[in-house]
């Protein structure tokens, strides 16, 4: 398979991992402390990581020191500081707000794809990413949405940090496996939300019932996902990876709530999806003429 189907098909596996983890991340979040809970999550991913290095030094053998600012950035604005800022803003505001505003990454993702790599872009692509981002809209909200508060601008904050970690990625991508960006992340960050739950006296209670839910968020999402997702990143480019992998996602986020979680499939539901489905299929289509992209 050609360089791009293999991109495509890790942003595919990615939007399905980050996707199914949504009910445990739902259930978890409801129980646990935000900051308790975005540093488990990452300390469980470091621990997997960890591991992983010690089984296959060799796919870390691009590590240097002059790289060592996009490390830090890598962990800290590209996970720890819009994971805080996304778990306070959910504290602040809906979870239908939520589900939508996380996928504006794809608007800022896509900016910066374009002006800082000159990823080129068509008007078809274009106007794939506003169907899709539309259907998104429909998906998550059910024409509910309940307007713009704080707790709506930290998410949208969040997600510029989001779109600032596929820009180190695809920095890092020439030197480094995409797993070995994973791992760096999580052990870079894992201090940092550490000294975040002591500085905010973070009460330590995780009940038993979670230990399952928050163990499959973090494998989910912050290994499997996030691996694929640098993956494609790679292979395709900022905005090609964002698109599947951020679209796709919310429908497969569905799927697992209405599996684990019983939640119904309204007819708004549908047109989004199919709205996402086309969206996504648009953007990431080769163009006829002279094969480009």
């Amino acid at each position: 398979m050609d360089k791009t189907t293999l991109g495509l098909g890790a942003a595919i596996i990615a939007a399905f991992f980050f996707g199914a983890s949504n009910p445990y991340a739902k259930i978890a979040a409801s129980q646990t402390d935000p900051v308790l809970l975005s540093f488990l999550v990452t300390a469980i991913a470091a621990v997997i990581f960890g591991l992983y290095a010690l089984l296959n030094p060799k796919h870390f053998t691009g590590l240097t020191s002059k790289n060592g600012d996009l490390y830090l950035c890598l962990g800290i604005f590209g996970h720890a500081i819009p994971s805080l800022l996304s778990l306070y803003g959910l504290t602040m505001t809906s979870a239908l707000n939520l589900l939508f505003l996380l996928r504006t990454e794809i608007f800022f993702a896509t900016i910066f794809g374009v002006l800082i790599y000159k990823e080129a872009i068509t008007l078809k692509q274009i106007t794939g990413i506003i169907i899709g981002f539309l259907g998104v809209f429909l998906f998550a909200t059910e024409l509910k949405f309940t307007g713009v508060n704080l707790g709506d601008l930290l998410i949208i904050l969040a997600t510029v940090f989001w779109a600032s970690y596929v820009v180190i990625v695809r920095k890092l991508s020439g030197t480094l496996q995409p797993a070995a960006i994973a791992s760096i992340r999580a052990w870079v960050a894992l201090p940092f939300l550490g000294a975040a739950a002591l500085f905010l006296k973070t009460p330590i209670t995780i009940p038993a019932a979670q230990y399952g839910n928050i163990g499959i968020f973090a494998i989910s999402t912050y290994v499997f996902g996030v691996v694929a997702y640098n993956n494609a990143i790679e292979r395709l480019g900022i905005w090609k990876a964002a698109i599947p992998a951020q679209l796709l996602s919310i429908i497969f986020g569905f799927i697992a709530t209405w599996i684990v979680l019983g939640e119904t499939l309204s007819s708004i539901k549908i047109i989004g999806a199919a709205m996402i489905a086309l969206g996504t299929l648009l953007a990431v289509m080769k163009e006829n003429n002279n094969g480009k992209n």
